[in-house]
């Protein structure tokens, strides 16, 4: 039997086509979906201590925030989003205060930060619980870690002098190419990229891969700056975030897996370019007023229509979610410490 096809009247066809094109010139006519920052938890009043440093969000239902509370004697601060609230926990170790938290996953969260005496400490948590990692390496000028990358428990990346790798059982360091001043690491896609600039403080930001254990050096525009950032969501998502030595202006990179495209200036980028985050799997956050969502720049504020300005804080997206967590401090004075807020924008996961 011959295969069928359906005859539709004329008057049908042509009103399909009006309703089609309806459709579409609406959707292109619609405004972008634009989130609002709201305040959804903050550090006790009571005992305002120097805030939240940094968050990350293993999932929906799984977010971690850490940093200090306390004028005169400052105490480590975790809380943790279980998909209802946000709940205050204890220290996995008394004295310590968590600086930097990274996660590959709920049972792969990493703390970062100094212990009681001073020296550099490291706890995950796993189904098991709380879990110390001997103390990394590091050197005078390294002080303590800020940022990182954790791949799974056994493949954390620390960019310290020299970088470090966690390998599951103890600190490596890592040899980088000659003449390199490493800024972050990355994951794209099971491969790790290492961000910088040379250091001789000419030229402009470089990156390289680490294929078969050797450093190749990645072919891409090499806009001139002092700091870099790297905002991934898989290799054909990839995010380079370069901050201008002069006038400190952001250029933003974005590569597809097959080539480099320069995104446009954003007509009001904010001179602090920190924090900057992902948004789905071609958006980008940059610091908390300006959101690539693939197409353009949009301009974000709190939900009262004022905007959240800050050079210092953190942002982690949500998995499976067009939300995203952030971290900032709230000063109420020069000499009355300041508090940690945890900002939402977009919809409340669960």
């Amino acid at each position: 039997m011959g295969m069928r096809r359906a005859i539709l009247p004329a008057t049908l066809v042509a009103a399909a086509l009006c309703l089609t094109t309806s459709a579409s010139a609406a959707r292109q006519d619609s405004p972008p979906y634009q989130p609002a920052w709201r305040a959804v938890y903050q550090t006790p009043d009571s005992d305002a201590g120097i805030g939240l440093f940094s968050v990350t969000a293993p999932a929906a239902d799984d977010a971690w925030a850490v940093g200090t509370i306390g004028r005169k004697h400052a105490f480590g601060y975790i809380v943790h989003w279980n998909g209802h609230r946000w709940r205050p926990l204890a220290l996995p170790a008394s004295g310590f205060q968590p600086w930097f938290a990274d996660s590959s996953g709920p049972d792969d969260v990493w703390l970062f930060g100094p212990d009681s005496e001073g020296d550099d400490t490291e706890f995950f948590w796993s189904a098991a619980g709380w879990r110390s990692v001997p103390q990394p390496p590091l050197t005078p000028d390294d002080q303590y870690p800020t940022s990182g990358l954790v791949v799974n428990a056994a493949d954390v990346w620390l960019p310290a002098t020299p970088a470090l790798h966690w390998n599951g059982q103890h600190w490596e360091p890592v040899t980088l190419p000659r003449g390199f001043a490493l800024n972050s690491f990355a994951d794209v896609g099971g491969t790790i990229w290492a961000a910088g600039f040379p250091g001789n403080g000419r030229g402009g930001v470089v990156v390289y891969r680490l294929v078969h254990g050797r450093w190749r050096l990645l072919r891409m525009p090499h806009p001139p700056g002092f700091t870099v950032s790297v905002v991934t969501d898989g290799p054909h998502s990839v995010f380079v975030v370069v901050t201008n030595s002069f006038t400190g202006s952001p250029a933003v990179l974005y590569w597809n897996g097959r080539r480099w495209k320069r995104l446009p200036a954003p007509s009001a980028a904010p001179f602090y370019f920190q924090p900057v985050g992902g948004y789905g799997a071609d958006g980008l956050w940059l610091n908390t007023n300006l959101l690539w969502n693939g197409r353009q720049w949009l301009s974000i504020s709190q939900g009262d229509g004022q905007p959240v300005i800050t050079d210092y804080g953190s942002i982690a997206p949500i998995p499976g979610t067009r939300s995203t967590w952030l971290v900032t401090q709230a000063c109420t004075g020069p000499n009355q410490g300041c508090r940690g807020v945890i900002w939402l924008a977009g919809p409340l996961p669960h």
